[in-house]
């Protein structure tokens, strides 16, 4: 059990986001698909997380900072295995077990987005910026550059007979006793609630693609360990704002997954028939 203090409002709303059950004293409409129980506070014992400004190292400061379609001015300091996120002008403490904020008003943006990854982070569960869908018995995790079309391949998928999509956006993972998990519990923010995943933690056959455009065909090249690790680290989620030790778990946790995983190189044009051609082919790994 995790815990998101956010409102003190008197109600209690769990979770479920990515490996955990969030406890939440404020309702996130954007979670509702997830709901496990809905209680009053009483006789509860909430998690207490220090709210004060302690002494710390800036390891991160940005005042134009993209978040989602947004840019906020963005600090992160860290100490004590604490982290203070300060995004213009509403601070957040996070920790291995909590969320908190005496904020007037919550963004949900910067909650679902940051806040919650560098909490995850230091649960060794590391996110994604990826789409992922699923094609008979086996899990695509596609990563690329904003506006490449991450979003419309999974879709597409999402319509094909043996298919459905995973993740439009972001796609949390871990590794568990050398096993690597997919947790597609996670709020989805362009999707409705009824467009979420709703299915188990996956595991099994997991391939990675790094997908770029260009003007020729539709192709895959497998990828070495080393060349994956590299993407991997590079369409990770708030890793700019991971301290010394978020940092290393990262790293050996890319170094792993590289490792167990085939990885692809996909390159494809912006053509009617591309989607198709991909389908084919991906279906030849399936």
């Amino acid at each position: 059990m995790r815990y998101l203090n956010l409102a003190n409002s008197g109600k209690i709303y769990n979770y479920k986001i990515a490996d955990c059950v969030y406890r939440s004293d404020l309702e996130v409409q954007e979670l509702e698909y997830s709901i496990q129980a809905l209680s009053f506070a009483e006789n509860q014992t909430p998690n207490k997380l220090s709210r004060q400004i302690i002494e710390s190292a800036t390891i991160y400061s940005d005042d134009y900072t993209p978040v989602g379609e947004n840019y906020y001015n963005i600090q992160v300091s860290y100490a004590r295995n604490s982290y203070q996120l300060t995004v213009n002008q509403s601070t957040y403490f996070i920790n291995q077990k909590s969320i908190s904020s005496q904020n007037q008003e919550i963004d949900k943006t910067i909650l679902l987005g940051p806040a919650l990854c560098l909490n995850l982070a230091m649960n060794n569960v590391f996110c994604l910026h990826s789409s992922a869908f699923k094609i008979k018995e086996t899990t695509f995790v596609l990563m690329a550059e904003s506006g490449t079309g991450k979003s419309t391949i999974a879709r597409y998928f999402h319509q094909q007979k043996n298919s459905c999509r995973i993740a439009d956006d972001i796609l949390p993972l871990k590794v568990v006793k050398g096993e690597v998990i997919l947790f597609p519990q996670f709020p989805q923010l362009k999707l409705s609630s009824d467009e979420q995943y709703h299915g188990e933690n996956l595991t099994g056959r997991i391939v990675l693609l790094f997908a770029n455009k260009n003007s020729e065909s539709v192709s895959l090249t497998k990828l070495q360990t080393f060349d994956a690790a590299k993407n991997l680290i590079k369409h990770t989620v708030a890793s700019r704002l991971f301290s010394q030790q978020e940092l290393a778990n990262h790293m050996d946790f890319c170094h792993k997954v590289a490792s167990d995983l085939p990885a692809f190189q996909l390159t494809y044009p912006h053509q009617e028939n591309s989607l198709k051609q991909l389908s084919e082919l991906l279906n030849e790994q399936a």
